[in-house]
């Protein structure tokens, strides 16, 4: 069973950029300013983790995003290897739309990588142009 956390203690927001760092912006994590890179990116956005509830402090999963008024923008989203395929990742988007609802928005939107926009497509997004689709909610 998976618990969404919003507001991440400072060892899971760590794992998530280093989740970031590693799957996200592709950086070698033996690099010293893979971490800080990813930081530096996200540092304006929101992040919730996923976590197991057997163990909370291992990061499944992490999403980064931005909701104002009228929309919520995903800027990223991984889960990692060993758990995909078991939610995680349709957990955290359900999330983050759950999130934007609650606060106005009225649609959520994202950049995807071209292997992912199957998995939004599966999600009700809709490609809008290029790679950026979106989803009324």
């Amino acid at each position: 069973m998976i618990e969404i956390i919003s507001n991440p203690q400072p060892d899971q927001f760590l794992e998530a950029m280093k989740l970031a760092a590693e799957h996200v912006y592709e950086e070698d994590l033996s690099s010293p300013d893979a971490v800080p890179m990813a930081i530096r990116e996200l540092s304006e956005s929101e992040i919730a983790v996923a976590v197991l509830l057997a163990d909370p402090r291992r990061v499944q999963g992490f999403i980064a995003y931005g909701v104002d008024s009228q929309e919520a923008v995903i800027h990223a989203l991984a889960v990692i290897p060993e758990a995909r395929g078991q939610g995680f990742g349709r957990d955290l988007v359900g999330y983050v739309e759950t999130v934007a609802e609650e606060q106005g928005a009225k649609e959520v939107g994202l950049q995807s990588l071209p292997d992912a926009m199957q998995f939004y497509e599966d999600l009700d997004y809709k490609k809008r142009a290029g790679r950026y689709m979106v989803k009324t909610i």
